[in-house]
């Protein structure tokens, strides 16, 4: 089975927020180098450059999560477990009532690291599909649940 739609979508998101993050660092550290240099403008200076850092921030964390799904993209075998989220409660309807607008995937790597994946149910379950095809001992559920214990443990 090819790449799915979904998970192109996906890296294309996260490729976008990448962008918009870089650009705004960009925006912001040499609006704030500026700022610096013209006499009366040094309070902004000190807005600019936290923003900046903040900006920052997030490029560095959507650039975490892009190389996370570029290792599950190329090895699909790295996931040991995959697992829907929705336990949150909104307005005291439980999240499980409104779990297709809600839920997420989250995938766990050998390496420790996991990863989010927000998309709509239908495109979620491409992606579980596609991973349970590439890894045949992917953990789908609880991780402690019945359904594990029924797909044989370890890989090799």
């Amino acid at each position: 089975m090819p790449m799915s739609e979904s998970y192109c979508l996906f890296q294309r998101r996260l490729s976008r927020g990448g962008i918009i993050y870089g650009t705004l660092f960009l925006v912001s550290a040499i609006a704030s180098g500026l700022a610096i240099l013209i006499p009366g403008y040094r309070a902004w200076a000190a807005v600019l450059f936290l923003s900046g850092f903040v900006c920052g921030m997030g490029a560095w964390h959507v650039g975490g999560r892009q190389r996370t799904a570029w290792k599950v993209r190329t090895n699909p075998r790295v996931v040991y477990w995959a697992h829907l989220t929705g336990t949150r409660t909104f307005g005291g309807l439980s999240a499980k009532l409104l779990t297709a607008e809600l839920g997420s995937l989250v995938v766990h790597l050998r390496d420790g690291s996991q990863l989010d994946i927000d998309l709509p149910p239908k495109d979620l379950e491409e992606i579980l599909a596609w991973l349970k095809e590439e890894n045949p001992f992917l953990r789908c559920g609880p991780y402690d649940g019945p359904d594990t214990a029924q797909q044989g443990g370890e890989t090799p």
